[in-house]
């Protein structure tokens, strides 16, 4: 039981008023109707001065109202949650091995901590339970307030990628202990284009993730590099625009991990049934394309001139500008044109994995609206239903007893 406000519990001394009114107060007698006052005299026997209190039980029934007022005002509620002694160490997946944590978990788990895995349900480490899957910070965080524990410590690496959603304030009987990961190098991949060997090199710390790429001739350990079929279809009036499209095309492909197998055909002699993973049609004339992603400039559809490729469909992709060296330069047509045109799926595991960026703590739990304070106020505001609800029956039956006994 808590109060929100107890400065209103001074109102306990208004207690004291329904008390004297009713000391005060005179009930009136039954009255006796006659024919005549002739024979009626005054009584000799002094009259009945004395305080005393009448209509006890009208009178608990207004207490009771004037108490259930001053507790709606204080806020007083009831808190039914049970936090027993128990005490958590919740570590994230591996770091039960870390040797800068071993002395302090070793030290709490002498003390009576609990281990368990920083994942949902909060399972015991010694379960050798599989966790698979990724875990959000702040989820975690909030479900963690709600177990029954007194206190508990979290050993995390504070991953960026782990957070996600509405930031939130660290319940009061969580203490958050971060890891600073250190830098950590790391292969995304080796590719065979043949000629040269295409590696893609990684490194991330605690606050940036940089990526490298080198081309060399050696006989290293390398997959096949993936094909990509282009179908370049222009007309003779879009040569300027098919010669840059090429271009960048080129440049593309010296620096992507993907062979291009670029055909170049006319309008006229296009196949709509021709094998291609892309197709890009420079021409005034509808496409001819079947089920194939494309890339089509069309005069006529042109809504937006600013943006040079304009996604219109999953599969279709409008070029709103015919292509000179200004359009190219000032568009970043490369850039745009691999972003279309590559996997985006391609090393994002790899990266995933072996990013090390972290969140700063000041960064990582909001300061405003504690959560003892939300708990406290999410907890009355429930409650508070049922102190109007109390305050209104009370109120009807006061009224009705007082109207009964004519007071």
């Amino acid at each position: 039981m808590s109060f929100l406000n107890p400065i209103w519990l001074w109102g306990l001394t208004g207690l004291l008023l329904p008390v004297a009114i009713h000391l005060l107060s005179r009930k009136e007698g039954n009255v006796i109707r006659l024919g005549s006052v002739r024979h009626v005299v005054d009584s000799t026997s002094a009259s009945f001065s004395s305080i005393r209190l009448n209509e006890i039980w009208l009178l608990l029934v207004r207490c009771l109202l004037l108490l259930f007022i001053i507790f709606f005002l204080s806020g007083l509620y009831f808190s039914f949650e049970s936090r027993d002694d128990k005490k958590w160490l919740v570590v994230e997946k591996g770091l039960e091995r870390d040797n800068d944590f071993m002395p302090l978990i070793d030290s709490l788990r002498d003390q009576g901590y609990e281990l368990r895995h920083l994942y949902a349900g909060f399972p015991l480490v010694d379960d050798g339970s599989e966790l698979n899957g990724s875990i959000n910070y702040w989820l975690l965080a909030q479900t963690l307030q709600a177990e029954a524990v007194a206190q508990a410590v979290v050993l995390s690496n504070n991953y960026l990628r782990n957070f996600s959603g509405q930031r939130v304030s660290l319940p009061d009987n969580v203490q958050w202990i971060a890891k600073n990961p250190t830098q950590q190098e790391f292969a995304m991949a080796a590719i065979d284009m043949g000629n040269v060997i295409w590696k893609r090199t990684g490194s991330s710390n605690a606050l940036k993730t940089h990526f490298s790429t080198k081309v060399s001739d050696n006989g290293q350990t390398a997959v096949p590099a993936d094909t990509l079929l282009i179908t370049l279809v222009s007309d003779n009036e879009y040569e300027y625009d098919k010669e840059i499209m090429l271009a960048a095309l080129q440049v593309i492909q010296q620096n992507a991990p993907f062979i291009f197998v670029i055909s170049d055909v006319s309008v006229s002699d296009y196949n709509p049934v021709r094998k291609a993973d892309w197709v890009i049609w420079l021409s005034d004339r509808k496409p001819e394309v079947r089920d194939l992603p494309i890339i089509a400039y069309n005069n006529t559809e042109i809504t937006n001139d600013r943006i040079v490729f304009e996604q219109v469909m999953p599969t279709y992709w409008r070029l709103n500008a015919r292509l000179n060296e200004g359009i190219a330069l000032n568009s970043h047509l490369v850039i745009r044109l691999s972003e279309i045109l590559l996997p985006v799926g391609k090393f994002s595991e790899s990266v995933e994995v072996n990013d090390r960026r972290v969140l700063p703590e000041q960064a990582a739990w909001s300061v405003t609206g504690q959560v003892s304070e939300r708990k406290a106020t999410s907890i009355p505001g429930n409650q508070n239903v049922y102190w109007m609800v109390l305050i209104f029956f009370t109120l009807i039956v006061e009224r009705l007893l007082a109207l009964k006994r004519n007071q």
